[in-house]
């Protein structure tokens, strides 16, 4: 937040020191969103294994449809 507030009074005043001062400041906050980001994609894009079950759908049998029997 204080890199962004910097970076407002250096667009107000146009002192080139400020905007190094606010780039500087936004740098560990652009890092830390590229480290989120990163963790995402390796904990939420894993690769699914194969050991999981498969679904129970899966076992039914096609050839003989369940039916009704009438009373």
């Amino acid at each position: 937040m204080t890199g962004l507030i910097v970076w407002i009074i250096y667009l107000a005043t146009d002192k080139h020191a400020l905007a190094w001062i606010a780039f500087i400041l936004l740098i560990p906050v652009a890092l830390l969103g590229f480290a989120m980001l990163l963790r995402w994609l390796l904990v939420y894009r894993a690769p699914t294994t194969t050991d999981t079950p498969e679904p129970a759908e899966r076992h039914r049998s096609r050839s003989s449809p369940v039916t009704a029997s009438s009373p």
